[in-house]
């Protein structure tokens, strides 16, 4: 049996390797590793790779050939080996062509061959061409008469192609169709025009102002809800709450993203009334409550919801202090056993907290 010398390195179950995901997102993959100190993980994947490669080609030359591979940096004998182990597959693996199984085939310039195992070189097929065009014998063509009865029986028909863009009289044409202008009817047969179905009926996601009546929205699903949307792709609905023994609905403002800015729920209590800025002004004297700009800002300052930042992996030295930065808690610790009984903190994992306020998350020291 064939020796092979190029050896797969760092395959063993549990090896000390990045996996795949890490290694597609390591710096170092497309500018090498410049300065510093590389982790022996992200190294071993390095030369995994490139040894596993390396060992499926070289086990492919040996047992193809028949001969050792060795590892002896004579790159010309492994060059030579290669081709000759890719020339010996393709020989024994492609067959000759038939018509029934693709394969190897010959070219040939005959244009008189009866084969059915050889292919025709552009010569050949231009010298059919050539004989194609050369003028028949007078009674193997067609009369002038005969092409002219032709051209005119294709001119007198609609280019599919053109969608109607050839019909000479449109009006005419639609006037034959039974298409008429026309505003209500119960006709079977006639087709109203679009004119007359757009002033009989309030077209869907028509964008032009028309007044019309009451409205009544039946929904199949547990909620019911009507939408205003602005330029903007701003959105204010007004949805019911399935269930619900203390809302009745929500009125609902989303931003063109599709995200809630703000949500005013409707109490389902029959005696309850919403009260203006205008009527709470009346309450209290000038100056004993909070003025509009003053609301507008606890509203924009309501914290909606919590998390924590990206974390930060602060790395530990003897008799060295590595401060966190403000605001920062501890999530997580590394530790290490030196041997002596003694057990050591290596990392230390920290995180801000974070809250959703004015329509962005910040720190929460900020919020």
């Amino acid at each position: 049996m064939a020796k092979n010398e190029f050896l797969p390195f760092g395959i063993a179950d549990g090896a000390n390797v990045l996996d795949n995901d890490e290694y597609s997102k390591l710096a170092a993959r497309t500018n090498g590793f410049n300065s510093g100190v590389a982790k022996s993980q992200e190294l071993n994947k390095v030369w995994r790779q490139a040894s596993v490669i390396a060992t499926v080609v070289a086990q492919f030359i040996a047992e193809t050939n028949n001969q050792d591979v060795l590892d002896d940096g004579n790159l010309q004998t492994l060059q030579t080996g290669l081709l000759s182990a890719l020339k010996a597959t393709v020989s024994s693996n492609v067959p000759n062509a038939s018509l029934t199984t693709a394969g190897i085939t010959k070219l040939s310039n005959a244009t008189d061959s009866d084969a059915e195992n050889i292919a025709a070189t552009p010569k050949a097929v231009r010298q059919v061409n050539d004989a194609l065009n050369t003028k028949q014998d007078k009674g193997d063509y067609a009369t002038n008469a005969a092409l002219n009865a032709v051209n005119d029986n294709a001119n007198s028909r609609l280019e599919k192609a053109k969608n109607g863009a050839d019909i000479q009289s449109k009006p005419e044409f639609v006037k034959n169709l039974g298409f008429i202008e026309q505003q209500t009817g119960s006709s079977a047969t006639t087709v109203m025009s679009q004119r007359g179905a757009t002033q009989a009926f309030a077209l869907k996601q028509s964008r032009e102002a028309f007044k019309s009546g009451n409205h009544t929205i039946v929904s199949d699903d547990e909620y019911a809800y009507t939408e205003l949307i602005n330029s903007a792709g701003e959105r204010l609905s007004l949805e019911t709450l399935p269930e619900n023994e203390a809302f009745s609905g929500n009125i609902i403002l989303r931003n063109a993203d599709s995200k809630v800015v703000s949500i005013i729920k409707i109490p389902r209590k029959f005696d309850t009334t919403f009260a203006t800025l205008a009527d709470l002004t009346e309450y209290q004297p000038s100056g004993n409550y909070a003025t509009q700009a003053e609301l507008a800002t606890v509203e924009k300052k309501s914290v909606q919801a919590f998390r924590y930042s990206s974390m930060r992996v602060i790395k530990t030295a003897v008799n060295n202090w590595s401060p966190a930065v403000e605001g920062e808690f501890v999530i997580g610790i590394r530790t290490s056993f030196d041997g002596a009984g003694t057990w050591i903190i290596t990392e230390v994992k920290v995180v801000k907290l974070q809250t959703f306020a004015d329509g962005k998350w910040v720190n929460i020291q900020n919020a």
